[in-house]
C-alpha cells in the first residue's frame, strides 16, 4: 500500500510557468468536506520539458484522518497553485518516504511513463481515499 502511495502518478501535463514557490514550503489546501485539513509540503520542482510538477508531501491534520499522510505526489504547477495556497503555519516535515517515492516516479518520468496529477489536491486525496476504501472492504461484502 506504501509503494501505492508513493508511487502515485498520472499523466496530462500542461504549460510550464513560473513558480513562487520554495522547496521545504507548507501551503493549506481547500476541501470540499470541512473536516479536513490537507496541507502539502513542497519537497522538489520540477521542470519536465515544457511543464512544471510540484512533488509534495500531502498531510491531513484532521482527528482520525485515513490516509493522514501520502509521502510523495506529483501535481502539476497549475492544478496545485488552484488549489492550496502558502500559510503562516509552522513548516511541517516532507514524509519519511518522500525520496523513495520521488526517485521511483523520477525514473518512470525519465522513461516516459508517468505525469503528474492535474486535478485539484482535494480530489486527488479523495481518489487515494477511495481506494483504500476499497482495498480494506475487498472480499468483505462491505
Amino acid at each position: 500500500m506504501r509503494a501505492l502511495l508513493a508511487f502515485a502518478i498520472a499523466a496530462a501535463p500542461t504549460l510550464a510557468m513560473s513558480t513562487d514557490l520554495s522547496v521545504g514550503q507548507t501551503l493549506a489546501c481547500t476541501s470540499k468536506n470541512s473536516a479536513k485539513q490537507l496541507y502539502a509540503v513542497v519537497g522538489k520542482i520540477d521542470a519536465i520539458g515544457s511543464h512544471t510538477s510540484v512533488s509534495i508531501t500531502l498531510r491531513n491534520l484532521a482527528p482520525g484522518a485515513v490516509p493522514p499522510l501520502i509521502d510523495h505526489l506529483p501535481v502539476d504547477l497549475t492544478a496545485l497553485t488552484a488549489s492550496c495556497t502558502p500559510t503562516a503555519k509552522s513548516q511541517l516535515p516532507l514524509g519519511e518516504h518522500f525520496e523513495e517515492g520521488y526517485a521511483r516516479w523520477r525514473s518512470a518520468v525519465d522513461a516516459h511513463q508517468a505525469g503528474a496529477f492535474t486535478v485539484t489536491v482535494d480530489e486527488i486525496d479523495e481518489m487515494i481515499r477511495t481506494q483504500i476504501y476499497s482495498a480494506q472492504h475487498r472480499g468483505t461484502g462491505s
